[in-house]
This record gives structure tokens, sequence and C-alpha cells, in this order.
């Protein structure tokens, strides 16, 4: 079993958390189980119960629904935003770069003796920024998430029906 929980170690990627951040994330969590969960839940899509069987495959899948779901409700997540400094703070100064991306592009402005000349402008990049501001929208209430179809010109038949019922009509109705 020991073996299977280094093996996690070694297969986190270099640029996603060092092995330094380990015994970071061990402070934090205050235990080394509980860290091995963790970087277990994340590297199989955030799905608990296939983490604790990555630890523990020994387990019935049963065990591992339940136990797994147990060792997530101890990790405390906004203590593990905040040790990597991950916050409102950040969100927020991170949106307002995504609003505002651009993208850079060599334009051809005119020749010279050697050849065209080529002018790199900056432009807006909305496919990028379309992204940020949907998100944007959804914090001030703006927008709703893609895909929610709202109708505004809701004709409500139920209610002119039972608006045009008497009330002894609706009292045989009910009982």
């Amino acid at each position: 079993m020991k073996k299977n929980k280094l093996k996690l170690i070694d297969k986190v990627k270099p640029g996603k958390i060092a092995k330094r951040d380990i015994s970071a994330l061990e402070e934090t969590l205050g235990d080394r189980e509980l860290v091995l969960f963790f970087l277990s839940y994340l590297k199989h899509d955030r799905n608990a119960s296939r983490a604790y069987k990555y630890l523990h495959p020994e387990c019935t899948d049963q065990s591992c629904r339940v136990l797994g779901s147990r060792q997530l409700a101890k990790v405390n997540i906004q203590v593990i935003m905040d040790s990597y400094g991950l916050g409102v703070e950040k969100y927020l100064s991170q949106l307002k770069c995504g609003i505002e991306a651009s993208t850079k592009r060599e334009v051809c402005t005119g020749a010279d003796d050697f050849g065209p000349v080529y002018s790199t402008i900056e432009e807006p990049d909305h496919k990028t920024r379309r992204h940020y501001h949907q998100a944007l929208g959804e914090l001030l209430g703006i927008e709703g998430k893609p895909g929610v179809a709202v109708q505004v010109n809701n004709n409500n038949t139920n209610a002119n029906i039972i608006d045009n019922l008497q009330d002894d009509e609706l009292d045989d109705l009910i009982s």
C-alpha cells in the first residue's frame, strides 16, 4: 500500500504540485493520509470514490464511496486556497485580466527595398474575453448560466382556468 501512495507523489506533474508543496499541504491539512487522498482526488477528476479506491485497492466500491466521501468532508478547501494565495482578490484580478485579454498579430504595413514590412498590432481577443464576460455577468446577476433559456412571455393558462372557476367548483376538484 505504501508503494501505491508513493507512486501518486511521483506521478504528479512537476508544474502542478512540487514535492515541497506536499509538505506544505501536510502542514495545512495536518495529516499525510489526507494530503495523499486530496492529491488522488484531484488526479481522478475530483471523484472521491475513485481517489479512495486508488489509495486502498482492497476496499469494495461501496466502501470506497462512503469512505471517500468521509475523507473529502475532512478536506477544508478554503484553507488550501488561502495557503496558496487563492482568494477573492486573486479571482477578481484574474477576471479583470481576462476581460482585458488581447492578442498580437503581424500585419504587412508596406514594403521597402528588402521586401514587405510587418508591424505587430494588438487587438482585443474576443474569444477569450467572452468567457470572462460570462463569469462576470453571472457574478453581477446580469447573465444566467449558458444554455438556460428563460421564457419571458409565459401565458399561464392554468391561472386563467382557476380564475374562471367558482369557489364551489374548485372545492369539488380539490376533494
